[in-house]
């Protein structure tokens, strides 16, 4: 029987040691065990965790896309929309513009003729006063200047309108009101080949008016025409709305 630290170390003892550290060494591999039992679940529920939120993520990704479809959707009907307001808009304007040329109430220029007229310097007849422009000449070559499809007229600087008044007043010709003596230049704005073809015509207007008037017409790449400067006030004429017309 041995001694230790002045202990006698019994077989009992021993048996006992043998046994406590079994014990222990068992513990404490169970102690291990549950630790790295304990971390596992731990990493799975973190892994299950991630998963959740990565559908999550996947489910609000698809929302978002969705929507951007929607509103890129809404933004093309919006943009096909203003292209027709805008397109409907365009015609409008052309529309107003051309109604403003046919009334004479815009400026405009383009290609036509140039007339120049004044009292002729030979006595035709008896009569002196048939060498000098009357109002009834210039009505005659206005209405032949229209019937050649001209666009916009004027006399003097004076618009030709449809209520456009051409009179003599005495040794004067009133137009719209102002009172002009010759010479008279009258800016036409149309096809010139074709105005200038129907004036001149054989036995046409200017040759009519030629034998006892001064007279030329020539062509012009641009000539401007001013508007109708006037006030246009109706007192009787209305105009009928488009419900009425159709009935």
């Amino acid at each position: 029987m041995k001694k230790l630290l002045g202990i006698k170390i019994t077989p009992a003892h021993t048996a006992i040691a043998i046994i406590c550290f079994v014990i222990c060494f068992g513990v404490s591999l169970q102690i291990r065990s549950v630790i790295d039992h304990s971390g596992n679940v731990t990493q799975v529920k973190r892994i299950d965790d991630l998963a959740r939120e990565l559908v999550d993520s996947n489910n609000k990704a698809q929302g978002f896309f969705e929507q951007a479809q929607e509103y890129k959707a809404q933004l093309e009907q919006y943009e096909k929309e203003k292209a027709e307001q805008s397109d409907a808009n365009a015609a409008i304007v052309a529309r107003l513009h051309s109604m403003e040329i046919l009334a004479g109430l815009a400026d405009v220029k383009g290609e036509g003729v140039i007339i120049r007229m004044n009292d002729g310097s030979k006595i035709v007849g008896a009569n002196s006063n048939d060498n000098i422009i009357h109002d009834f000449d210039l009505l005659r070559l206005i209405n032949e200047i229209k019937n050649a499809g001209a666009e916009a007229i004027s006399i003097n600087g004076e618009r030709i309108i449809t209520i456009s008044d051409i009179r003599c007043a005495g040794s004067t010709i009133t137009i719209n009101g102002q009172k002009k003596v010759p010479p008279f230049e009258i800016k036409v704005i149309g096809n010139s080949a074709v105005i200038e073809s129907a004036l001149k015509m054989q036995g046409g207007i200017l040759d009519i008016l030629g034998t006892y008037l001064n007279i030329t017409c020539e062509k012009a790449s641009e000539i401007t025409v001013p508007r109708y400067s006037r006030p246009i006030e109706f007192g009787f004429a209305e105009p009928i709305a488009a419900q009425e017309v159709a009935q």
